[in-house]
């Protein structure tokens, strides 16, 4: 993944409980982001009007698109878990009890987390706030560079709501996934 100046941008962060705070914030902001795109995607045209609208070319574009942020979004799943059991000062089965406390100091210092443990739970959280952020740019690049915002929502649109794209995207992503890879 590619990611613009702004990743490489350096910003302080004085403690561990800022850095786990954000990191727990993290995903209140992906629903937020969802809500919002699928207002956008609602204000488009109607369902009706959309299959007659829609070309194969159209949704071929939204298929490789759509497929391209599949394959960003197994890398970074695929990372986080190599982070999470490469870790030497954290076990799989640790990260994933500490993780589920949040910043709960309360809740930590009962599971009797050590500070070893607690920087390798900001470090890999850290590490999956940055990938994240790539993959949102990247996701924002793929569709307004290949498809505009507008077309991407229109064709998200149709897909959710209309059966007879629906199957038409279906059989187009599949053709695509049978290419091989480069």
């Amino acid at each position: 993944m590619k990611c613009s100046n702004v990743c490489n941008l350096q910003v302080p962060i004085p403690d561990i409980r800022v850095k786990m705070w954000f990191t727990m914030k993290l995903p209140v902001i992906r629903i937020y982001l969802a809500a919002l795109l699928t207002l956008a995607a609602s204000l488009t045209v109607s369902a009706q009007d959309l299959s007659s609208t829609i070309s194969d070319e159209e949704l071929k574009q939204y298929a490789m698109v759509m497929d391209s942020i599949n394959d960003l979004t197994e890398q970074l799943k695929t990372t986080l878990a190599r982070l999470i059991k490469n870790n030497p000062k954290l076990s799989e089965k640790r990260y994933n009890q500490l993780s589920q406390l949040g910043n709960d100091q309360e809740k930590l210092k009962e599971a009797k987390a050590t500070p070893e443990e607690l920087a390798a739970l900001q470090e890999i959280n850290l590490k999956r706030t940055e990938e994240t952020i790539k993959l949102s740019e990247a996701l924002k690049s793929l569709t307004t560079e290949k498809l505009g915002s507008a077309t991407y929502n229109k064709l998200r649109n149709a897909v959710k709501s209309d059966p007879e794209v629906k199957a038409r995207y279906d059989k187009i992503l599949a053709e695509i996934q049978k290419k091989p890879r480069d």
